[in-house]
């Protein structure tokens, strides 16, 4: 869904998701505050041949998407990933809170999203599982705003959602019920077979009795 031109991976880390959006998008922005993940997302970058397609920025995703919606830059992004720390106390809680982000819950996750909706409404957000899906339906403020929500598993088990804003959503469709197919019986060849074996036995029984 996030294929695109030109997409920022907001906290990048030590850049598996940046890796993988160079390989589907023209260019990625990748930005972390800890220059040394982002010392390893380059290394990382480098080794799977993807790294001249993505720029490393070491910064707060906060200030640096202020400044993107001041500029032109802003404009040409086309798609925010946002995949922000979560653990800690948080993280065993029934159901996740996105207002308390980080292992110690100093980061808000709904300003997070304000702060990427100030370049664009297209939005990815990845989250632990028992995220509130009301609470990430509840971002959509402005008229119109949609918000898709999926499952991310692995080996049949859901380890993760990722929630979708904006042109990242894909269009409903009304379910079809499948069609039942049954499978054609073979035509026989040269009227029935039972018929033509009764004959043969005939005709032998007449030669043998003369």
């Amino acid at each position: 869904k996030c294929k695109c031109n030109i997409i920022i991976d907001a906290m990048c880390g030590s850049g598996g998701n940046a890796i993988a959006f160079a390989k589907e998008c023209d260019f990625v922005i990748a930005i972390d505050i800890d220059a040394n993940k982002l010392k390893m997302a380059k290394h990382n970058a480098t080794i799977y041949g993807v790294a001249h397609k993505i720029q490393f920025m070491v910064g707060d995703f906060f200030e640096l998407a202020a400044r993107f919606a001041q500029c032109n830059i802003g404009a040409m992004i086309d798609c925010v990933f946002l995949s922000p720390p979560w653990g800690g106390t948080f993280y065993l809680q029934k159901q996740f809170d996105i207002r308390y982000l980080c292992d110690d819950g100093s980061m808000n996750g709904v300003e997070l999203f304000e702060a990427a909706k100030q370049i664009t409404p297209n939005i990815a957000y990845y989250l632990p599982k028992n995220t509130d899906y009301r609470q990430l339906r509840s971002l959509c403020t402005d008229k119109g705003q949609k918000c898709q929500i999926t499952k991310n598993a692995l080996y049949n088990k859901v380890k993760a959602i990722t929630a979708y804003y904006g042109s990242l959503c894909e269009p409903q469709h009304r379910d079809v019920k499948a069609k039942k197919w049954t499978k054609k019986q073979p035509r026989r060849r040269g009227g029935s077979s039972g018929a033509k074996n009764k004959n043969d036995s005939e005709s032998q029984h007449q030669r043998s009795s003369t």
